[in-house]
């Protein structure tokens, strides 16, 4: 069962727009809960492109809160713990808030502790130990899902070759979506230098023919054999981590 919802949210980095977003559900029900629960305050945490904010944006849509960040809208913040509005806040990078006014944060959560409104801070770095909501990395199958389906749902296309998307996938560690997204932009944007799917296919089939034909040799005989090839094509081999990867989909 999967642990991911389908929603439509903007992502723009020069003239690609992606929509489509994978959400875990059970972090939606959690914030849920929260909302319907007699609770003042939520902390979420996670590392940054494990969409906190997008997942708050997408629950809340077409309610009515306040939303403050912490590096764009300081003065308004630190007034909050003069004043709390009287309806939902969200304070995004609230860990940088933490860090640089630690008293004036500390106020604003006793003040909303006090008061009849709910508080939901968002951070990269946890500064809380109660109720605190974990939002985990996606892994890197959970990237290439992502990636595979967005090309299939919005583009009608293979723009870029699902080994490529699988390499790309296996080397955002960090669990980062917004990062790999900038990787996959920064693919397609030499592709008016060098067609990427013609030439992923040109070493997924040497790949292919490698391995069926060399079944006893072990990875280091096969990248070696693979190096001999390519240099044979008069083209750029894959570096030997990408190789394995290419021949572990064949598996």
């Amino acid at each position: 069962m999967t642990r991911f919802k389908l929603f439509k949210f903007p992502y723009q980095k020069g003239k690609i727009k992606y929509r489509q977003y994978l959400l875990a559900k059970e972090e939606i029900k959690s914030i849920k809960e929260f909302l319907n629960s007699k609770e003042k305050i939520l902390h979420i945490c996670g590392k940054p492109g494990t969409g906190k904010t997008l997942t708050i944006k997408h629950i809340l849509k077409n309610k009515h809160y306040n939303f403050y960040n912490a590096y764009s809208d300081l003065t308004k913040l630190l007034s909050l713990s003069i004043k709390i509005p009287k309806k939902l806040t969200i304070i995004d990078e609230f860990d940088i808030l933490e860090k640089n006014h630690k008293k004036e944060s500390e106020k604003i959560i006793e003040s909303f502790l006090k008061s009849k409104h709910k508080l939901i801070t968002i951070s990269n770095y946890l500064g809380s130990n109660e109720n605190v909501l974990f939002f985990k990395p996606y892994t890197s199958e959970e990237i290439e899902e992502i990636l595979l389906l967005k090309f299939k749902n919005e583009l009608k296309n293979e723009i870029l070759n699902p080994i490529k998307i699988k390499i790309i996938a296996k080397k955002s560690t960090d669990g980062d979506l917004r990062k790999t997204f900038d990787k996959v932009i920064n693919e397609l944007a030499g592709e008016n230098e060098v067609n990427i799917e013609e030439e992923s296919n040109v070493h997924k089939e040497i790949v292919k023919e490698i391995v069926n034909r060399s079944k006893k040799k072990n990875q280091i005989e096969l990248y070696e054999i693979y190096l001999e090839k390519c240099k044979e094509l008069k083209i750029k081999a894959y570096e030997r981590s990408d190789f394995i990867l290419v021949c572990d989909s064949f598996d």
